[in-house]
């Protein structure tokens, strides 16, 4: 141990170290978000400058060393050369991003060097290892030379002319003297020689089995794709089918991703690898060498961009990176979130506003850019957003409802053609809302807030809060405050995920994000007071589900991957002698021929998308489902005979009975619940069994007056006339949104802003919903101009003080009249 650290302390190579060291440092110092416009190409000069440094000292010291040395010394100035490349490539790209797996090698690869230069002073086992790793370093440099072959003609022109372009031939001179120096510590011992060339035979069957894999899986997509096109008719498109064959595993999703997020070989005009044509929202392109040889011997699918897209968002949870985008968001982080909470636990609601900043970095730019944030909030069950600000020259301005349509054409507009201050708030399916927020301007930063209404869920005695998930901008070092407030001085139970501290009913955490914390506190029940606006009172109730005669005749099954066998005829026996149906392009009834072959074709589907409008009673059917998170989306459909049929469906008013075996319904099916053209009830077989034989469903029966809220255990109802006040604004928020919802459905689930009553009970209770939007404008003109009303009538974004009742018309005179008899008795005493 001793002749090592004496061998690294020869002043020449210790010299060579610290250089590297520095260098290091340098290129780490642009992954800091620096404000500085030229942060990335300084520290490029600052490694280049190193590796010259270091090029000159050896230059001049070469005669002096043995000949047996001198390889050590060029790998060192190598290796300082390959950090100064991959800090030039962040300004001028020659290689994507790698990814981690990829990266940690190289880290490795070119430690390994240091060990190699003392091997004859290390054990005989690691020995082979330094000489296993060579053999993969020397794979590793023979494929970055060849990527790099089309780059070399011009490379010795501006070899010439700018001294950079010798980054081009690292990878080759790494590769040559990889083999000299394999060559001295192997000598010519065969052993040695072997475990050098098991380093490149690893890479060669790791490369091989990830191609063998990559073609079978291609093949098979490639397969259900032409089958899909032969098959299939205007019901359901072509990759929708496909997305039913899916493993849904990440090597499926690398393969859609290629061309869009991995960089792929085209072979023409000697662009041996050319850059993804397209992107997906803020996610980097990627180089990864297993993706490029798997496309160079296997090929890739022959979905289109769109269809790959589209797999990406029903099957693999992208639908935030592909957002439509009028500007890149590339450069964009969060840098800060302060998440403030406040519950009533006596209505089981809560009310969380969060503000967001986000910052433009735009590290390694040759110029500056302007930028647009994209946010993709994942709100808890029956959350609605009802508050949405941007700050405007440091000002807070508060957001507008009107239509989707409005709020849209304005920020096109404005973003696309103007290019000033717009946000707007967009409802999504599955419980998710879009914020868009634009100009971010390069090296400065936005602030931006949110405001969420949110159901408690019961649990017992205790009820639990659940913070909301976000997608957007990069947050992996941001920091965030959450302040949570019980009113009542509710005692609190636990958080989860979080490390709260407070006492009483308050709470607080500072630290790094966790956006989705739980928060529990101890049930008090439920309150009766009500919150009153324009002689109706809104108050909260428990839950009162009714044993609903269930006259079943035929049981439907919606059967995908997530069935098991058993539950399967568990089933079949307890719909006893009831016809019992599946969906397989056609309805088919069950039959002890068909029932097992039909299970074991069915069950292989990743998901199903059961044709509800196929039911020809609805009233007397029953639909067992079971599913999981990933499908289409209603929107997904849109276009197809499908969706008319669903459309149909759901203006009919006749819910279908829904018994749910699963933890709970899958996008599609529960998008149909939200709009009310389900009536949905989760058990297990056993609870299914009871049901279905003793003839009575537990089923919460809405209406116009009555919401049912199932996660908080509660139900929401609107009163004539005035009750007892005193509760917040939520009450109304919660029951106007989920009022909408069901009205929705009713009128086609087809996203229009024809209904003007809906509208009007949207703006009332400001809440976002399939027809209305929050949007954020610069100026009064701007709302104008583009027919936004921006009238400060109805409840208006919600606060974190958003408690008691609106006062009614006959209160204000009484207000008024005091406010008048207590000015005239000021103006008597005072004369």
């Amino acid at each position: 141990m001793r002749a090592i650290f004496a061998s690294f302390r020869e002043s020449r190579l210790l010299t060579g170290l610290v250089l590297l060291t520095l260098s290091l440092v340098f290129f780490l110092l642009p992954l800091k978000n620096s404000d500085d416009t030229d942060a990335g190409f300084s520290c490029f000069l600052l490694c280049f400058g190193c590796s010259v440094a270091y090029f000159f000292a050896y230059m001049i010291v070469r005669r002096e060393l043995p000949k047996e040395k001198r390889t050590d010394y060029i790998l060192l100035l190598l290796v300082l050369f390959y950090v100064s490349a991959y800090a030039l490539n962040r300004e001028m790209e020659v290689f994507s991003a790698s990814p981690t797996w990829f990266c940690c090698l190289l880290v490795l690869i070119c430690a390994n060097y240091a060990a190699a230069s003392v091997s004859d002073k290390l054990p005989r086992v690691a020995r082979y290892v330094v000489l296993f790793l060579l053999g993969c370093a020397a794979t590793v440099f023979l494929y970055q030379s060849i990527y790099l072959l089309p780059l070399y003609g011009i490379s010795v022109i501006g070899l010439l002319l700018f001294g950079i372009s010798i980054h081009t031939f690292i990878p080759a001179l790494l590769l040559y003297h990889t083999l000299r120096k394999t060559a001295q510590v192997a000598g010519g011992i065969s052993t040695r020689w072997g475990w050098f060339a098991g380093g490149i035979l690893s890479c060669i069957i790791i490369t091989t089995v990830h191609c063998v894999i990559w073609d079978h899986r291609v093949a098979s997509i490639n397969r259900s794709y032409a089958r899909a096109i032969a098959e299939s008719g205007e019901d359901l498109p072509a990759w929708m089918r496909v997305a039913q064959q899916l493993h849904g595993d990440a090597f499926d999703e690398r393969i859609l991703k290629t061309g869009l997020v991995y960089q792929a070989p085209v072979w023409k005009d000697a662009n041996f690898f050319a850059m993804p044509s397209r992107s997906l929202g803020e996610l980097q392109h990627v180089h990864d060498p297993l993706v490029v040889m798997s496309l160079l011997f296997s090929g890739s699918v022959q979905l289109s961009d769109e269809e790959r897209i589209q797999l990406l968002q029903s099957r693999f949870d992208n639908r935030h990176h592909t957002e439509e985008r009028l500007w890149t968001g590339k450069d964009l982080s969060t840098e800060s979130v302060h998440t403030q909470v406040r519950l009533w636990p006596q209505q089981r609601l809560a009310y969380t506003e969060q503000i967001f900043t986000v910052a433009n970095h735009g590290v390694g730019r040759w110029q500056s850019r302007t930028e647009e944030a994209i946010y993709t909030f994942h709100l808890p069950e029956g959350a609605v957003l009802t508050s949405l600000s941007l700050w405007i020259n440091g000002k807070e301005a508060k957001g507008v409802l009107t239509t989707r349509g409005k709020a849209q054409a304005a920020y096109r507009q404005i973003v696309g053609v103007e290019q000033h201050d717009p946000s707007v708030a967009h409802w999504q399916e599955g419980n998710r809302v879009t914020v868009r927020v634009f100009p971010v301007a390069a090296h400065g930063n936005r602030v931006f807030k949110i405001g969420m209404t949110t159901p408690l869920e019961a649990h017992g005695g205790s009820l639990l809060y659940r913070g909301a998930r976000f997608e957007g901008p990069d947050a992996s070092a941001a920091r965030e405050t959450v302040e949570i407030r019980a009113d009542g001085g509710t005692r609190n139970e636990r958080g989860e995920q979080v490390a709260f501290r407070g006492e009483g009913a308050d709470y607080r955490y500072e630290g790094t994000l966790r956006t989705d914390f739980t928060y529990s506190v101890a049930d008090p029940g439920l309150s009766t007071e009500a919150f009153l606006y324009e002689g109706k009172s809104y108050r909260a109730e428990p839950l009162q589900l009714e044993a609903v005669p269930g006259n079943v005749a035929a049981v439907y099954l919606d059967l995908n991957r997530h069935w098991t066998r058993a539950e399967f005829d568990s089933v079949l026996q307890a719909a006893g002698n009831r016809p019992v149906w599946v969906e397989d392009e056609e309805l088919i009834r069950l039959s002890d021929k068909n029932r097992d072959d039909l299970f074991r074709r069915l069950s292989r589907r990743a998901f199903s998308l059961f044709p509800v409008f196929r039911i020809p009673d609805p009233a007397t059917a029953l639909l067992v489902t079971k599913g999981g998170e990933k499908t289409p989306e209603l929107s997904d459909l849109k276009g197809t005979s499908f969706y008319v049929a669903l459309k149909r469906f759901s203006m009919a008013g006749r819910p279908l009975p829904v018994f749910d075996l699963g933890e709970g319904l899958n996008p599609y099916l529960r998008a149909l619940g939200d709009f009310r053209c389900l009536r949905y009830q989760r058990g297990n077989a056993a609870q299914l069994d009871a049901a279905l034989s003793g003839g009575r469903f537990m089923l919460a029966p809405e209406d116009e007056n009555l919401v049912v809220l199932y996660g908080a255990g509660m139900q929401l109802r609107r009163i004539e006339g005035a009750a007892a006040g005193g509760g917040p604004d939520h009450l109304m928020r919660l029951f106007s949104y989920n009022h909408l919802l069901r009205a929705y459905g009713r009128g086609g689930i087809e996203n229009a802003d024809a209904d003007e009553r809906l509208l009007a009970e949207a703006r009332t209770a400001n809440v976002v919903s399939p027809l209305s939007s929050l949007v954020v404008l610069e100026s009064a003109a701007d709302y104008e101009r583009f027919g936004i009303d921006d009238s400060k009538t109805g409840l208006q974004n919600a606060t974190l003080k958003g408690s008691g009742a609106v006062p009614e018309p006959h209160e204000w005179v009484l207000i008024f009249l005091t406010l008048a008899l207590a000015l005239y008795l000021f103006i008597r005493m005072r004369s």
